[in-house]
């Protein structure tokens, strides 16, 4: 499966994960238009606020953990939660660098990503277990692109930030 798969030791259970091709991060967005988003520069600012979140998305678990003192809203699907950010139900969600980012430029009225990341994600493709054939060969391009200067083109254009540098095990 190639898509925006966030590498994890509970997922590595049900699949195997090349190298990861990305490192993105979890950001809040809140809703400019709010006059409670002044008040928020960073979770930290988010004791007592209402905070909303797709259920069992990374970032949002992730929140929990950093902002255990935040009114903890669960939504179904990601689509609910922005829409209770848009309708002011609640003062920010916690998303991915590059959904955050994305959603801000495509909404600036609705959507503002605001502190610094308070994770750091491994974003890898996913092979169905077992399949080592398949893992050793994306590996391989992985690794032959980045030497070539393939992804840090990509990286920048649709991460919206530089390419981090890679160790070399790609």
């Amino acid at each position: 499966v190639i898509c925006g798969f966030t590498r994890t030791l509970e997922r590595s259970l049900s699949i195997d994960f090349t190298e990861p091709y990305a490192i993105i991060g979890a950001v809040l967005l809140v809703n400019p238009s709010d006059p409670r988003s002044a008040e928020v520069k960073s979770y930290k600012d988010l004791k007592g606020k209402p905070v909303g979140g797709t259920m069992g998305g990374t970032s949002w678990i992730a929140l929990q953990k950093v902002a255990p003192e935040a009114n903890m809203i669960s939504y179904k699907t990601i689509a609910d939660s922005h829409q209770a950010l848009v309708t002011q139900k609640v003062v920010a969600i916690p998303t991915d660098s590059v959904m955050g980012y994305e959603q801000e430029r495509m909404d600036p009225k609705h959507f503002k990503v605001v502190g610094d990341f308070f994770t750091v994600e491994d974003i890898c493709f996913g092979v169905p277990k077992g399949d080592q054939m398949w893992l050793n060969w994306l590996n391989l391009f992985l690794h032959q692109n980045q030497i070539e200067g393939k992804i840090a083109p990509l990286y920048e254009k649709w991460f919206k930030s530089p390419a981090p540098k890679f160790t070399g095990r790609y």
